[in-house]
């Protein structure tokens, strides 16, 4: 956002995350919320309108909500808890639409390997849910061989060593040996991609390429 101060930002699955407050983007930024139509019911209760932030009522996978999003401008999109409850062809379907629609961006989200998933299905607090979940990536290039014009740019661990301290003896303990085995710490973690206009020419929104080789925070 700071390199494009007039992007857009797609907030997949929002849920009643305070991101928008917390980053307080420019005016200029059109962001949007988007989650099933009770979960922006809430939000609308709980949270304070905010210039540039519209709230989307629908499921992520209707492709439908995409044509309220203007494509002129390059766009980040967050899934933070999101794709490891789609269906692969639900996630291709998904992120093909929006890597067609606008002419340059990045993706940012979480996801768990094939280990991850059938470790965190188990999990009881996931299990008193009801949810299920389906997507793993074992290979983050996976991800570029579903849909081509995503390029793979970084991945990095679901903790963090800097911040260690906040946590018990045994969770330390716990931590350190997911950091040191390879299996285990890509049990989950956040991968980011990047894509930039199509060679077939001019984009639909006749925007020149865009330079998004350096990541930005």
């Amino acid at each position: 956002m700071a390199s494009h101060p007039e992007g857009c930002v797609l907030h997949l699955g929002c849920g009643l995350d305070t991101r928008v407050f917390r980053i307080d983007p420019s005016p200029s930024v059109r962001w949007f919320d988007v989650d099933y139509p009770e979960v922006i019911a809430l939000r609308q209760r709980l949270y304070p309108a905010r210039f540039g932030c519209e709230l989307v009522s629908s499921s992520v996978v209707d492709p439908a909500w995409l044509e309220r999003v203007p494509a002129d401008r390059p766009v980040l999109v967050v899934a933070e808890g999101l794709v490891m409850y789609l269906r692969k062809d639900e996630v291709q379907r998904l992120f093909s639409a929006i890597v067609e629609r606008f002419p340059a961006g990045e993706m940012a989200f979480d996801a768990f390997s094939r280990l991850g998933v059938w470790f965190v299905q188990r999990q009881p607090s996931v299990q008193a849910t009801g949810a299920t979940l389906h997507w793993s990536i074992d290979d983050p290039h996976d991800v570029e061989r579903l849909v081509p014009r995503l390029k793979f740019v970084a991945e990095v661990p679901a903790y963090d060593r800097s911040y260690l301290d906040r946590f018990s003896f045994p969770g330390r303990m716990s931590i350190k040996a997911m950091l040191a085995i390879p299996t285990l710490r890509r049990l989950g973690r956040f991968l980011r991609y990047r894509f930039q206009e199509s060679t077939r020419g001019p984009g639909r929104c006749g925007m020149q390429k865009l330079n998004l080789e350096q990541p930005q925070e």
